[in-house]
Parts: structure tokens; sequence; C-alpha cells
């Protein structure tokens, strides 16, 4: 869908991952997102700013998600936060609601005018983010809202459900630009070197063999078919996956594998490393699912030197090691080289390094990384631009790691351009998986919280690279079969 003039959208998500990868996919269908705001407090000074020097702001993009602080959400104050904006502005807003039909907030909010609501949780609705940019266009009819206007007086709220109140705002502006950060790659980085424990095989034990055995019953000899099982070594690997440039979808690739491997009933390490702009927690919904008493694996080690079993952030026979929600600066590299080592019986440990190389939890995986899968898009000219050098600072960091590249957002139509024969020939890499794009499942499930490798769509997508990059890292007997999941103790006391 295009538009003869682009319009001007604000996003306001607190999901920071979700919001880049909708504000991405709305710039393609010929929109300009001014701004993304992931925290709620900043929302008018953010649309305030859209208007200064005589801009305009044609559309706004919001979660009822963002009025949330720790557990408890005050859907109220966002209630009259909306109105002081309907009441100072005159644009279209699109809401994201967690609420189910009957709650008041959505019929303060079909009081203000405001139409166009999606409900996570209605089996009717999707995502559909063409549907929801032409609203920008041609606004919802007040009958199509109707619904919304039921209240189900039995929910929490102030006396009257449209009792909501504008609020009186102050803005003070600077004058002056703002240039985003831009992503800096460190060509001389120093590797320590210290010493740690290598484990040549961890044993895992599955039943994958079928035997036949002889026993006596009421007195006669009798074969039974019998599952017996197996002890089964896998040689640990770390696996650090590197980001060939921003936003190729390196994390997207780590979150889907590891729960891809979890079912074949491997345990799976899954360490974060930007302690800048750590991303895990909020992905994983840590306020809702993180364990009782979680503390981020950093303050274990420094306090007890060791990560307590019972609080590993553990789903699915995978073992989270976020950093939490807050960036950190106090993780040295002997910190990031304790990690690995109380760790190194969990038998696969990717690394989400993306484009964070200097980390120092990136250097320590990447001094031990058995492999290195390097995440690209389908882009010549990025690739052109940033193969040669990144490569060269992997192969400096990551001596004992070999380097392979997986192809992210692949599609028929770059096949004329670039193609993993083309990028070999000119790298001298192998392009070892190609996973397909995939932008009309990811934004539905960052939107409804489902993996994308657990729809039924993703999971047939994905099989194929997912499958041929598992037997490069299990053993065969894995692969063959799916037994059932047990839950298991990695964690090293050492």
């Amino acid at each position: 869908m295009q538009t003869q003039v682009q319009k001007r959208i604000l996003i306001a998500l607190p999901n920071a991952a979700f919001a880049d990868r909708l504000k991405k996919y709305i710039e393609t269908k010929g929109f300009t997102v001014v701004d993304t705001v992931v925290i709620f407090e900043h929302l008018i000074e953010a649309i305030e700013n859209c208007f200064y020097n005589g801009s305009t702001l044609d559309g706004l993009i919001i979660a009822s998600e963002i009025a949330k602080k720790g557990t408890e959400k005050n859907l109220e104050l966002l209630s009259d936060t909306l109105l002081t904006i309907r009441n100072r502005y005159n644009f279209p807003v699109v809401f994201l609601s967690d609420e189910r039909i009957g709650h008041p907030l959505l019929a303060e909010l079909v009081n203000m005018g405001i139409y166009d609501i999606i409900l996570r949780d209605d089996a009717n609705t999707s995502l559909d983010v063409n549907t929801m940019m032409q609203a920008f266009i041609q606004p919802t009819p007040f009958a199509s809202a109707m619904k919304f206007r039921e209240v189900d007086t039995t929910i929490q709220w102030r006396k009257f459900y449209n009792a909501g109140h504008a609020l009186t705002v102050t803005i003070k502006t600077e004058n002056g630009e703002k240039l985003p950060n831009s992503p800096i790659i460190q060509e001389n980085i120093v590797v320590k070197e210290v010493p740690v424990e290598v484990v040549k095989e961890v044993k895992v034990e599955v039943p994958v063999e079928k035997e036949v055995i002889r026993e006596v019953e009421k007195e006669r000899l009798v074969e039974k078919l019998v599952e017996v099982p197996k002890v089964i070594p896998i040689p640990p690997k770390v696996v650090a996956v590197v980001s060939l440039y921003p936003q190729v979808g390196s994390t997207f690739f780590t979150d889907n594998f590891s729960l891809y491997l979890s079912e074949h009933n491997v345990p799976i390490g899954v360490v974060e490393t930007n302690i800048e702009m750590p991303i895990w927690s909020q992905m994983l919904d840590g306020f809702a699912k993180r364990p009782h008493d979680w503390k981020p694996w950093i303050t274990q080690v420094k306090n007890n030197g060791s990560i307590r079993q019972e609080t590993a952030w553990q789903h699915e026979n995978i073992y989270y090691m976020p950093i939490g929600e807050n960036a950190l600066n106090e993780i040295s590299d002997e910190d990031a080289l304790r990690l690995f080592y109380l760790t190194k019986n969990i038998p696969v440990m990717f690394a989400d390094i993306g484009s964070a190389l200097d980390s120092p939890i990136s250097r320590a995986a990447l001094a031990q990384a058995d492999e290195v899968w390097l995440v690209t898009a389908p882009d010549p000219i990025q690739i052109n631009i940033h193969m040669e050098k990144k490569i060269g600072i992997l192969k400096r960091q990551a001596p004992n790691g070999h380097i392979h590249l997986i192809g992210n957002k692949w599609c028929e139509t770059i096949e004329e351009y670039v193609t993993p024969l083309i990028i070999k020939e000119q790298t001298g890499f192998e392009m070892i998986a190609t996973i397909p794009e995939m932008s009309h499942l990811t934004l539905p499930s960052a939107w409804t919280g489902e993996k994308v490798i657990k729809t039924e769509s993703g999971n047939e997508l994905l099989e194929e690279p997912f499958r041929s990059l598992s037997e490069r890292i299990l053993p065969e007997q894995f692969i063959r079969n799916k037994p059932e999941k047990k839950r298991w103790g990695w964690f090293s006391s050492k």
C-alpha cells in the first residue's frame, strides 16, 4: 500500500524490539515513522516535538502495555493522557490493547473518537499491518467500534467509566539537532587470554534405542521389545551468533533456533552479551515469567562465585542468561569467563552477540567459540561494505572458531543479484543455511508473544534450514528422535 504523500507516524510501544520491527515494516509501505516511544512519561513530549518548527503528525500507534510499571498498569492515567492528546491534536489513533471487550478503558476510547482498536486476545482479529495503516488514510467508522462501548461493571474502574479528565501539559523544548547513535565497530580489540577448563564431552541420557530382551513370564520364556536408555556423549559447543551489520536478525535466529533444538531434548544455553542495550529480559516477558527470586548471573557470580540452579531462567530445556532490564557496566572479562566456566556442562551454548563485539561477554564467547555464525541479509551493498572488515575482526577475536555465514530474510526476488554461491565465491566462506523472509509472521508473533517457530507456518518455513544446522552440532541420534522433555541440572558450583 503506497500513499501519495508520506504520512508521519509516531509509535508508542514498550517493547523496543517489536517497535523497531513495526517501524521497518511500516516504512516499506510508504509511511515515515518520526519517532518511537518506549516510556509512557515521554509520550506527550514526543508528540509536541513532532509539531516543533511547523512539522505535523498524521497518526499514532499506541499499546495499552506502555502504561505498565512493573506488574501494575495505570490504565486510567493512560485514558486521561489519550483524552489530552485528542483534545490538543487532530490525528487518527490506532490502539493495541491487552484488555478484553467490556473493559471500561475501551469504552472511554470510543467516547473520545478512537475507533481503531485491535485486541491481542481476540481470535477474530490479527495484527494485519496493512489494515492497520489503512486507518491513517480512511478511519474506521463508528459502527465498527460499537462493540467496545459495552462495559463490564465487575472490572474495577473510576466511578464513571467516561469520566476521564484532560491533563495539564507543560513542555520544554531545546534548540539544536540530535543525531541517532551509530553502531561502532572497533578494529583494534585486545583479547585477554585466561585459561579455561576444557570439557571434552557432556553425556546426555535419552531413550533412543530398542532392544529385544528375554525374561521368564509364567514359566515361559518370552521376548519383549523395550526402550533402553542410552547415554550419548555430546562434545560441548559454544556458538557465537554475530550480525554482519545491525538489524539483520541474529537475535531472532538465536531465539527461534534454540527453541527448535530444545525439542530434541538437548539442554541449550543462551547468553546475552549486549550489556549496554539488553533486550532478552523483555523478549522473555521478564516481569511475568522470570523465576522467583531471580537475579542476573553477574550478581550471583560476584556475590556467591556461582549460579544457583534453582533460580535458573529455564524454559523448554533452554537456560537463558539475560543481562536484566537495565544496562550494566561492572562486568569484566574475568566475570565473563567465569560465566562460561560455570556453564561448561551445557552441551550447546549460544552467545547472542549481534553487533556488540566489544562487550566483555562477547570477547569471552568469541575466544572460546567452536563456531562463529555470521548472519547477513541479502543486501549486496551492505555485504560489500562490511564483509571483509567484519571477518577480519572475527578471525582475530575467535582464533579457534570456524566462521560460517547464515542468510536471513532471504527471498527469490534477490537471487538475480546475490546467491549463497556468489557470496562464497566473493568471500571464500560457505553459507550453511538461508532463512526465508518472514516479516508477515514476525510482526504478528511479536504482538501475540508467540515465537515464530511455534506457529504452524513458521515451523514449516524454518524446518529445513534449522534441521540442516542441527545436523552440524548434534549427534545423529538426537536429530532422528524427539524424546519426551526432561529437566536437567547443568550449572557447576565450582
